[in-house]
């Protein structure tokens, strides 16, 4: 998406925030146009209303109409149900030295991580690997607080 969304910013000549908003603007309009769940005359009015000229009201309506179907099927399938985070328990174990290795120090990091259906999720891994996962997944933390991701959660609530 990102490749499509770069050439259209070079052929329109616009910054990639204006073409995010745009289609931001586009699926809003479909979504909230199948939720309510408008005819073709209701849709094709609304359109108009919002300032889109004939041609693209033309284009928008024909599109609406081909995904309109698959749009509703997708409003009311269930939302995923994934397993949540229950429990962690963790142990650092130290290798501090070996036959061929005197003065070795390997410290390795177990979890067992625990979540709401019963599974168990055994990982092992070094300090550092565990310290570049908590950098990804506080940035991932970050993101999921953005406007843009509470903007994406509100049109599929």
């Amino acid at each position: 998406m990102d490749v499509r969304k770069s050439s259209a910013t070079k052929k329109l000549n616009v910054s990639p925030e204006v073409i995010r908003n745009a289609v931001d603007g586009l699926v809003h309009l479909l979504v909230e146009s199948c939720r309510n769940k408008l005819d073709e005359q209701d849709f094709q009015d609304s359109v108009l209303a919002l300032g889109f000229s004939e041609q693209q009201q033309q284009t928008l309506s024909t599109f609406y109409h081909s995904k309109k179907e698959e749009i509703q099927s997708a409003l009311l399938r269930p939302t995923l149900d994934i397993p949540h985070y229950q429990d962690l328990d963790w142990r650092v174990d130290i290798q501090l030295a070996s036959r061929a290795l005197h003065h070795q120090v390997t410290p390795l990091v177990t979890m067992k991580l625990s979540l709401d259906n019963g599974q168990c999720v055994p990982l092992q891994t070094d300090p550092n690997n565990l310290l570049h996962m908590t950098q990804v997944l506080e940035q991932a933390l970050q993101e999921a607080k953005g406007q843009h991701t509470r903007r994406i959660q509100r049109t599929f609530k």
